[in-house]
């Protein structure tokens, strides 16, 4: 899973994934260094059971920190079994300081259950 990030938090980031077939558990993202501003963060999620294809994420932070407003631009999902890539646009200011805020999202994955089987990893 890449998350492409314009603008850095020092919050813990938590994601769930949710797919035709049921939904993982909560997931915190953690590595050091990650998060940080005009970045994009991998990590790799292991679920116990086939979620079948991803139709949506609900993604939030906890708001820790001393500057923990975020923006996230995407979230792609790539299945490492099937090579599949999901695509969550998301181009939204998480934070508490804004008139609307809100520190959690829930994204519809962009068409339905749109995937990409042809595109290759950069790694």
């Amino acid at each position: 899973m890449s998350l492409y990030v314009f603008v850095g938090t020092t919050a813990h980031v938590g994601i769930k994934l949710y797919g035709e077939y049921g939904k993982s558990k909560e997931r915190h993202l953690h590595r050091d260094g990650a998060f940080q501003r005009n970045c994009v963060d991998s990590f790799f999620i292991a679920n116990d059971t086939n979620l079948g294809n991803i139709h949506k994420i609900m993604i939030w932070h906890d708001n820790y920190g001393l500057d923990p407003s975020w923006h996230l631009i995407q979230v792609i999902l790539r299945d490492m079994q099937t090579e599949k890539k999901y695509y969550f646009f998301g181009n939204c200011w998480m934070t508490l300081e804004k008139e609307h805020g809100y520190i959690q999202k829930e994204i519809k994955a962009a068409g339905k259950y749109m995937w990409c089987s042809s595109i290759k990893s950069l790694s």
